[in-house]
């Protein structure tokens, strides 16, 4: 079964039987096995039935979708790998961190679903993973984050997509941005969307429809 490690300066996937750590209690429905820089190691059941913590277990109960009927474990493994690599001094050398994650991650053929983090992370993660070419994007936010600067920097929060589509991550044709709303820095906030293609959907369109 497929194995995961990580280090401070790199992070390898690889093949190897799961082994069961005292040291964390955590128990995942996926046979994996996480190693992390320190001696500390997670690893997880054959078993699918078994997908949540011990203080968690009742949610075994809760595997159907209410609304559409999928059983996501049952069709898919899923894990925890941790947090992405971050270097909170440095701006650069974290972005540097997070794509050498997300491209390990990649070439493993995971599909990662991130959570925490500012906008400035999808970066990193859109050049980690659109390596065969510019990928499609479906982006809810009050904001478009597709300013050419902010504060005179090129990468930060309010940035990411706009060098996304000019390192041709993102195809802007088949990229949609819904819910924009709330005050701007100014109307370039969403004026490139426009320009380039891509489909912008105000709260006020959503609220039309």
């Amino acid at each position: 079964s497929p194995s995961l490690t990580t280090s401070p300066s790199e992070t390898t996937i690889s093949e190897t039987e799961p082994a069961t750590s005292a040291s964390t209690g955590i128990s995942i429905f996926i046979d994996s096995k996480i190693t992390t820089g320190s001696s500390a190691a997670t690893s997880w059941p054959t078993s699918t039935s078994t997908f949540m913590t011990a203080a968690t277990s009742s949610a075994t109960d809760s595997r159907v979708n209410a609304s559409s009927a999928i059983a996501p474990f049952d069709i898919c493994h899923v894990a925890d790998v941790g947090d992405a690599p971050q270097n909170p001094l440095d701006l650069l050398d974290s972005i540097h961190k997070i794509q050498a994650f997300f491209a390990t991650l990649h070439a493993a053929g995971v599909v990662p679903v991130t959570a925490g983090g500012d906008h400035t992370i999808t970066l990193p993660i859109l050049r980690a993973i659109a390596t065969e070419g510019p990928v499609g994007c479906v982006h809810f936010d009050a904001h478009a984050d597709t300013l050419d600067t902010l504060l005179g920097t090129k990468i930060n929060h309010g940035t990411p997509f706009r060098r996304a589509v000019e390192e041709e991550l993102i195809d802007p044709r088949r990229m949609i941005q819904i819910g924009l709303r709330g005050t701007r820095y100014s109307d370039e906030d969403i004026a490139f969307g426009y320009d380039v293609g891509m489909r912008l959907i105000t709260m006020d369109d959503f609220e039309a429809l």
